[in-house]
């Protein structure tokens, strides 16, 4: 919740782009994280109880601190070298057509 909100706030003032090279920096340090694997285990290794579709809250996603946050937005190696193909400063999904 915390990193949706965080990314919500940077996002206002981003053009298309900027949104998705934000979110690509996201996704590969959270991937880079030392408890990706533990929270992936948390969500789909362990059985649920029948008919329960989702187990009660996230324990290990209320521990995350500010810190930890932020490094998430910041500039990732292989983020930068996935090609957007997008019109620089365009406002809305776009692709070079012309």
């Amino acid at each position: 919740m915390q990193i949706a909100l965080q990314m919500m706030r940077k996002a206002q003032n981003l053009d298309y782009k900027g949104c998705l090279q934000m979110e690509l920096n996201v996704a590969f340090n959270r991937i880079q994280d030392k408890d990706f694997d533990y929270g992936v285990n948390e969500v789909l290794g362990k059985p649920r109880s029948k008919g329960n579709k989702y187990r009660n809250g996230f324990h290990w996603a209320a521990s995350l601190k500010e810190a930890e946050v932020e490094h998430y937005f910041e500039e990732n190696k292989h983020a930068q070298g996935v090609d957007l193909k997008v019109v620089e400063n365009a406002l809305l999904p776009t692709k070079n057509y012309y």
